[in-house]
């Protein structure tokens, strides 16, 4: 079908690509792409990159026309998210600009929710909370995390200090019609980078630029002089510190560093079938277990057979931690990395839970890994 409004319906190659004969797209040139880039333009769509000599458009379909054509698309109900110019887009423009008066040009409504600019992860897990408002990142001093903007095309983006962290645009296209950035920390402090159209901000992120914090661990295997023991091996232990060490590089660039593992901690006496905690002196085997405690490291994991610290029936607790020292059973209701993760966030001065399944310092509701902006600002000030 031709395209029949005033504005395209003369030029002949709107309308072959209205039958995607060919379509257009990244890298063409011409006055084709000059007449879309200004058709958005009126439609208050943002594209100051994209004007030549005298204010005109400059007809160059690059990073800015391929992200707007994407952003056009989003909000129309029959137009596939494609970044190119074809038979759907362009009959859509078409019918737009149809039903306008001669002369007179639309005036776009404002974005409505789900199409607002706003920052978001490119990764899961990396210091990233989109729970909180402004959106919050935290990057590592010296270090960097990429961020994506999305519903961004035209904005200015900035950072309000460079001093503590520099901003700068990954210029390439993506599959997700954003455009992505690159945040470099350079002093430990705070600061917002800032999207925005002329002196009007559109979008902001926190940033917490966050210098490296070191929290060593030795790792005992617990035995009493009645044959109780963990069944626990120092050799099944890597795989579970990985993935516990990544949580807290990756999120709050805190470093956990395997110091010892002492695969014989032999603890005179016959603790039974369960150690208990009862804070009371002369009865707390909490106190008999650590009292040979490593105390060169920050933490002290104690891996014993099964560990309660109250009086309700069944196995309640997996484990428990104060003081630098942990103590954490065999039979856990939760995996093995989220038990040891959860409870070095307690050593590292979360106490209170979550109801957040998602969270890493859930209540017995989940097994999260996430560490919210609260939380991090708690673990690594």
């Amino acid at each position: 079908m031709a395209l029949t409004s005033d504005r395209f319906k003369n030029n002949a190659r709107l309308q072959a690509a209205a039958r995607n004969s060919p379509y257009m797209k990244w890298g063409e040139r011409g006055e084709a792409v000059a007449m879309v880039q200004q058709a958005y333009v009126d439609l208050d769509f943002n594209l100051p990159n994209s004007k030549g000599p005298g204010g005109f458009m400059d007809g160059i379909f690059g990073q800015e026309t391929y992200a707007v054509t994407r952003q056009f698309q989003a909000e129309q109900n029959d137009c596939g998210v494609d970044g190119i110019v074809g038979k759907d887009t362009l009959h859509r423009l078409d019918e737009i600009f149809r039903k306008m008066p001669g002369g007179a040009q639309p005036v776009a409504p404002l974005p409505p929710g789900p199409h607002a600019p706003r920052f978001e992860p490119t990764e899961k897990l990396k210091g990233f909370d989109d729970t909180v408002n402004p959106r919050w990142q935290m990057v590592p001093l010296n270090g960097e995390r990429r961020v994506r903007l999305m519903h961004g095309a035209g904005l200015t983006v900035v950072s309000a200090n460079t001093g503590v962290a520099t901003v700068h645009e990954v210029r390439k296209p993506f599959g997700h019609g954003g455009r992505e950035f690159i945040i470099k920390g350079h002093t430990k402090s705070t600061v917002q980078i800032i999207a925005k159209r002329g002196a009007s901000v559109a979008a902001q992120l926190d940033v917490a630029v966050k210098s490296k914090k070191t929290v060593t661990i030795t790792f005992n295997y617990v035995s009493d002089s009645a044959g109780h023991k963990t069944r626990r091996r120092p050799g099944e232990l890597q795989p579970t510190f990985d993935d516990a060490k990544k949580i807290f590089k990756d999120q709050i660039n805190v470093e956990i560093v395997k110091r010892i593992v002492n695969p014989a901690y032999k603890v005179a006496g016959n603790f039974g079938s369960i150690v208990k905690w009862t804070g009371v002196p002369g009865t707390d085997e909490w106190s008999r277990i650590i009292a040979n405690r490593d105390a060169s490291s920050d933490l002290n994991v104690f891996f014993v057979w099964r560990y309660e610290q109250d009086e309700k029936k069944g196995d309640g607790a997996d484990a428990g931690t104060a003081g630098g020292n942990c103590l954490l059973e065999d039979d856990l209701a939760w995996p093995f990395w989220h038990v040891l993760a959860h409870e070095i966030g307690h050593h590292l001065g979360v106490g209170a839970h979550t109801a957040n399944a998602r969270d890493l310092m859930v209540g017995g509701q989940g097994a999260g890994a996430f560490i919210p902006k609260a939380h991090a600002n708690v673990m690594n000030p």
